[in-house]
């Protein structure tokens, strides 16, 4: 929880300062179409609810880490696409074609495989299942509110403040629990590095990207979360592929492809 605090912190800080303060960057998009529920609620309220669900995704996320392998943790914390699909109905009454359920469904499979071939070698906790599921929701809920704060306030106010919000929560969630303490050198450290590039410029490109296309178009890519992270398991912590791992790869390639090209997407603004 420590190291997701600093990682928004410090995330807050570098895209407030760096994009909006230093370069005058405020990338706004209009939504097209219907909006349900979200226009009830102030811009404050999306925030705080998003800040919350970031802070939650991220500290759920390390914690499973502790109880799964880091491969079976990425596939099931990726599973938000399925929440995201259903709440972008919700919140956007944006429409999804059969070919993007279908996409999304073959990129979840091969994400699946993934980490299947690894469960079997072994023992996976259900503790860390439900902390790695729980993160994947709450992802879904920040990712689809990203859409509607980022039309409201533009990329470079809404994005710093919802990670701003987040380590809020965070820094109570610790001092409730007594463990502020283990807000140490190591992990203001590693929460920086965090910071600085996977989300100053990973998450916040992330962002820019659901002003711009269909959530479930952007949750469906970050499947290749899991690709990226077997590749990099597997050159650093030797952790080498199956037939099955390179299966599910391909599955999820597959899915994303479908996804992202099936009818109606091309009437979405491109960045």
């Amino acid at each position: 929880v420590a190291l997701a605090l600093a990682r928004v912190l410090f995330t807050s800080i570098i895209t407030y300062l760096v994009f909006f303060r230093l370069m005058k960057q405020n990338p706004q998009h209009k939504i097209e179409g219907g909006i349900r529920i979200l226009s009830r609620f102030s811009d404050s309220v999306s925030v705080v609810v998003a800040g919350i669900s970031l802070g939650v995704h991220f500290s759920l996320w390390f914690i499973s880490l502790d109880f799964l392998p880091v491969g079976i943790s990425l596939v099931l914390t990726n599973s938000a696409p399925i929440f995201v699909v259903l709440l972008s109905w919700v919140f956007y009454n944006e429409k999804t074609s059969a070919l993007q359920w279908v996409g999304v469904l073959v990129a979840i499979l091969g994400a699946s495989l993934l980490g299947i071939y690894q469960a079997s070698d072994k023992d996976v906790l259900i503790q860390g299942v439900i902390f790695a599921l729980l993160s994947a929701l709450a992802l879904a809920i920040y990712m689809a509110l990203a859409r509607w704060g980022i039309h409201r306030q533009g990329l470079w106010i809404y994005f710093p403040k919802v990670n701003f919000t987040a380590a809020i929560f965070l820094g109570v969630w610790l001092t409730l629990t007594g463990k502020l303490g283990t807000l140490d050198s190591f992990a203001l450290f590693y929460g920086f590095l965090l910071a600085l590039v996977p989300g100053a410029l990973g998450h916040a490109s992330f962002q820019y990207t659901m002003s711009r296309l269909k959530s479930s178009v952007v949750a469906a890519a970050t499947l290749g979360e899991p690709l990226l992270g077997a590749i990099l398991a597997a050159a650093i912590l030797h952790q080498f592929l199956s037939p099955i791992q390179i299966g599910g790869m391909a599955l999820i390639l597959l899915g994303i492809s479908a996804t992202i090209f099936s009818k109606g997407n091309h009437d979405q603004e491109a960045a």
